[in-house]
């Protein structure tokens, strides 16, 4: 006779897997063509901080997460190796003067987190961070002309 209890848990863990989207994995295990592009991106002082693997949509990805000297650089891949997104830690006094002053503006009263611009395929295309006000994060994302934009 089967243990209902046993089931219940047994299911929910397999369910829970089935929407699991996105992982870490161990970097060996990336496909071949994203082991080899993701080496070409390595500058000098970079270490590769771990991999994740997401399916989300039936669409397989790959991100390579580096520490760089200035900072943390996510990467994101196709299975056959294609740069898809570039997330990196800017310095904030680099900014655009109104992506700078939309920042500002928003975290009056608040504290800003790392700020990272969003590349995807070569185009820059937001500065993206946090602002912590009362105990509560809200994440933020401005194009580079200072507009606001959903945060991804």
């Amino acid at each position: 006779m089967t243990n209902p209890t046993l089931l219940l848990t047994a299911t929910l863990a397999l369910s829970s897997c089935a929407y699991a989207a996105e992982h870490s994995i161990p970097c060996t295990t990336l496909p071949d063509a994203v082991q080899q592009r993701s080496k070409t991106l390595l500058e000098p002082g970079t270490t590769v901080h771990g991999c994740v693997k997401d399916v989300s949509d039936g669409k397989t990805t790959y991100e390579v997460e580096l520490i760089t000297p200035k900072g943390s650089k996510d990467v994101t891949f196709s299975a056959a190796g294609d740069v898809l997104e570039v997330e990196e830690q800017v310095d904030p006094s680099t900014l655009p003067a109104t992506v700078a002053a939309a920042f500002a503006k928003a975290a009056t009263g608040g504290k800003l987190g790392k700020v990272e611009s969003l590349t995807r395929q070569g185009q820059l295309i937001a500065y993206e961070s946090t602002i912590e006000k009362g105990g509560k994060h809200r994440e933020l994302a401005f194009r580079p002309d200072g507009s606001p934009m959903k945060a991804d």
